[in-house]
């Protein structure tokens, strides 16, 4: 019986299926390793950050724990907005991007929220080339002494 056709045939389909099962297991915690942070803050985060540890950061990359609430000392509109225009003239604010005062440093946040709060959350990002050049760099140019208080990230 165990050199029959049918039970060598099975013997062989079982094998391979075990080996394909066996091959996508590793391949998801592959990902799940290259992917670890994410899901780290996704079931953890978000993580209350004080003025201390913000002003510790220079790159939020290399921080664990990136998903993040921030209770500001005082909040501020910069009249910065990111709108889309549509073809019928229709206009749709997009983001705004408030600054708010965490012990002697700003932090640039990009919101939907129209309303200033005292806390924010959300993700510690390097800020891009297109808000740096829209947003923080109107700023400086308006107020100059401004410029050293920036953190070199911000809340998205």
């Amino acid at each position: 019986m165990e050199n029959s056709f049918i039970y060598t045939n099975v013997r062989k389909s079982s094998r391979i299926l075990f080996y394909i099962c066996l091959a996508g297991i590793l391949i998801l915690f592959g990902l799940l390793a290259l992917n670890w942070r994410y899901f780290y803050n996704f079931l953890r985060g978000p993580f209350l950050v004080e003025a201390a540890e913000l002003a510790e950061i220079t790159d939020p990359s290399t921080r664990t724990e990136y998903y993040v609430t921030v209770k500001a000392d005082q909040a501020a509109e910069t009249g910065f907005q990111r709108v889309t225009s549509y073809k019928d003239g229709h206009e749709e604010v997009e983001a705004k991007f408030p600054v708010i005062l965490v012990g002697q440093r700003i932090l640039l946040i990009e919101t939907k929220q129209t309303e200033l709060v005292s806390t924010y959350t959300g993700a510690l990002k390097p800020i891009n080339a297109e808000v740096k050049a829209e947003v923080l760099d109107n700023l400086t140019t308006q107020v100059p002494e401004l410029a050293d208080l920036f953190l070199p990230y911000m809340l998205v």
